[in-house]
């Protein structure tokens, strides 16, 4: 490995000096290239390699396992829990890779970030079934100590020809579903405050999902599932979803997933803000941005306004809502721009009574 990519640590919250082992450094071991680490090979001889580096922190790298091999082979004097100090961890690969890694380490008790970009769609990569990717993923991760996880099919710099590629291979794809009980293992995760899910499947959501993942994740800063235009759903969530979140999540800044925007939990005969209840008091004043996929919406300007009413309520900064739509749900977006405009009109008239009640 070459010394120069073993890079000292900065600007990084490194673990109590009595949790390193005798002799250990506070370093970084990134072993990617500086302008695309995700795109850096890292082979099962790079894993037999860093396996006994008791320093390293961070690693991102193209994930490969041998052809025809399930499991990653390491050397006898390979520790028992290899990369053990990991706090990062940024790879890209195919499932079954990061099932053999997952294996390989057992658990990361020291990983705070977890970010995984999951290769989908060729015939040719073997992939395990859904339900055992998401419970891999959640048995690498320590519940008390995982801050980030970042599941998707794309990288943080996909443009929209790479996220139309996926969605390309989706379509010559086995289609593939996800439901409730398929998420169970991530909802222990508590310590949980960055969440973002995306992968070329058909999620079944429903507001019982949502609602529990916001009761137990009330650390809550940023949540986005099933919001890329890859990632399909099956109609089931919607306003009921919200409340909660404004209940029990008052670090919330960013929040995505497809929603009904036209009844709140099947009931459309009363304006939604109605459903919240008299005794309804939000916590999230902090959450300033919603992201919309092909939520459907009346057209009704009063009930966009009674829309925007309700989601002020929720989150009383709320201020943007951006979208995403396909040709299908390309008229709602107009809608949800009204819906914008009346939210942010409500949330200035409230931050106009705060100042003139401020002491």
């Amino acid at each position: 490995m070459d010394p120069e990519l073993v890079q000292p640590m900065t600007q990084e919250v490194l673990p109590p000096t009595s949790l390193l082992p005798d002799g250990a450094s506070a370093y970084q071991m990134d072993i990617s290239t500086p302008e695309n680490p995700i795109d850096h090979p890292l082979t099962e001889q790079d894993i037999q390699q860093l396996s006994s580096r008791r320093d390293l922190l961070s690693l991102s790298g193209h994930l490969i396992l041998p052809p025809g091999r399930s499991s990653f082979i390491l050397p006898a004097n390979a520790p028992r829990n290899p990369f053990w100090m990991l706090q990062e961890l940024n790879l890209k690969a195919t499932s079954d890779a990061i099932a053999a890694f997952a294996t390989m380490v057992v658990g990361l008790s020291c990983l705070k970030r977890l970010s995984l970009q999951v290769l989908c769609g060729d015939p040719s990569m073997p992939a395990i079934p859904p339900v055992s990717l998401i419970a891999t993923i959640a048995r690498m991760c320590d519940d008390v100590v995982l801050r980030s996880l970042c599941v998707r099919a794309h990288g943080d710099d996909a443009g929209p020809e790479a996220l139309a590629l996926v969605e390309d291979t989706r379509i010559h794809a086995p289609d593939v579903h996800v439901y409730y009980r398929d998420f169970l293992p991530l909802i222990r995760i508590l310590a949980i405050r960055e969440f973002r899910f995306d992968l070329p499947w058909t999620f079944h959501l429903d507001d019982d999902l949502l609602s529990y993942m916001a009761e137990q994740w009330s650390h809550l800063e940023h949540f986005h599932l099933a919001t890329a235009p890859y990632a399909k759903v099956h109609p089931g969530t919607t306003l009921a979803a919200f409340p909660d979140f404004g209940v029990h999540c008052p670090r919330l800044e960013t929040l995505g997933f497809p929603f009904d925007g036209t009844t709140f939990g099947g009931r459309d005969d009363s304006p939604p803000v109605v459903n919240l209840g008299e005794e309804y008091y939000s916590q999230a004043d902090q959450c300033t941005a919603l992201h919309v996929v092909n939520s459907p919406i009346k057209m009704d300007p009063d009930d966009q306004f009674e829309v925007a009413l309700f989601l002020s309520y929720v989150f009383p900064r709320l201020s943007e809502i951006t979208g995403s739509f396909s040709d299908a749900g390309a008229g709602y977006a107009r809608a949800w721009d009204m819906v914008e405009d009346r939210v942010r009109a409500l949330s200035a008239i409230r931050e106009n009574e705060r100042e003139r009640n401020a002491p």
